[in-house]
């Protein structure tokens, strides 16, 4: 009988065990993540970013992006992020399907939806939401679709912009060994400088250094430059040089929104011209604002007007200091020194 009683009780545990699992396994929620189709960054030629009820509108233009209407160039290296996390969206779990967006900030005051399209047709469409806690995901949704997953990567960096923030920002760009002129015009008067690339062997026109067996280890030496005005006053080589590093590469602070470049007036602060394969100029403008608000400026390979910001325009409108001073550049290695002239002795 006690037999019978530990069989029944098994039976019974068995069963238990059966039922549970069965249950557990009927309430377990099981989903499947949407699969996201390959999308190709270069066959991308339009992209609307939409926020807060305004839509930001990026066009590829004979390779180029812009921001349409306007036809602003768009910052390529920004672009380049939006395609690059577009082309790799990944889905990584579900997390809602209540459709309680507010929590996601995948309500209409936050998302930031994105539309991308190949010719005609869409290849992305996805709303974001604000980032996870971890900041290595970002609450998605997938077109009009109701549920909210996580994606890979803070999405919303790349894509929370604006106009402003998308224009490209880059006012002229040139390579400084291509530059063998400058003039830089400010209250009327001109500074001009010339570039001048001498060689060691050609400051000794050949000739063996005393002491020297020979020439080469004066010859394999690189060229020197030099700059100099047109009276042959020598300039400060480092500020040429810093002159040119800041207009080879010169960003703006900002653009200024309203105005074209005729609107900045006929009394610039300075002109600066300098001269490579093609002609390079910025004019530079007196400040209207309060100190720290940039100076205002237009280039010659920008269409509209911009600010620089202050360390930089109060550089750039020093010219004074790009001259030393009455000292005559010093004398290369291998170049003969002059004799001094000797006043021959008076004879009584």
């Amino acid at each position: 009988m006690k037999i019978k009683k530990e069989y029944l009780v098994i039976a019974l545990v068995i069963l238990s065990t059966i039922i549970y699992l069965t249950v557990r396994k009927t309430n377990r929620t099981e989903y499947q993540l949407p699969v996201i189709p390959e999308m190709v960054s270069d066959h991308i030629g339009k992209i609307e970013i939409t926020h807060a009820g305004n839509s930001l509108i990026l066009e590829r233009k004979d390779k180029k992006w812009q921001i349409q209407p306007q036809g602003y160039p768009a910052d390529t290296d920004k672009v380049n992020t939006m395609l690059n996390d577009l082309g790799h969206l990944t889905l990584t779990a579900l997390t809602s399907e209540s459709k309680a967006y507010a929590r996601y900030d995948l309500d209409p005051d936050k998302v930031i939806r994105v539309q991308a399209w190949a010719g005609t047709a869409v290849q992305r469409d996805i709303q974001i939401g604000k980032a996870a806690s971890t900041y290595q995901h970002t609450f998605v949704r997938i077109g009009k679709t109701p549920q909210v997953y996580q994606a890979e990567h803070n999405l919303r960096t790349a894509f929370d912009q604006t106009v402003e923030k998308l224009r490209d920002k880059t006012v002229m760009q040139f390579d400084t060994a291509e530059i063998k002129d400058i003039a830089i015009t400010q209250n009327g008067q001109q500074i001009m400088l010339h570039k001048k690339e001498v060689t060691p062997a050609a400051a000794g026109n050949g000739q063996t250094p005393a002491g020297a067996a020979n020439n080469s280890a004066v010859s394999n030496k690189p060229a020197e430059v030099q700059w100099t005005t047109d009276q042959g006053k020598p300039a400060d080589i480092s500020q040429v040089n810093r002159l040119l590093s800041i207009l080879s590469h010169l960003s703006c602070e900002s653009y200024i929104e309203g105005k074209t470049k005729n609107d900045l007036g006929s009394t610039p602060l300075c002109t600066i011209l300098v001269k490579g394969k093609k002609d390079y100029t910025l004019t530079l403008y007196p400040q209207t604002g309060k100190a720290g608000s940039g100076y205002p400026a237009v280039s010659s390979e920008n269409n509209y007007p911009f600010t620089v910001p202050d360390y930089q325009g109060k550089t750039l409108a020093d010219p004074q200091k790009l001259i030393t001073s009455d000292k005559k550049p010093e004398a290369l290695p291998g170049t003969p020194a002059k004799s001094e002239e000797k006043t021959p002795p008076h004879k009584p």
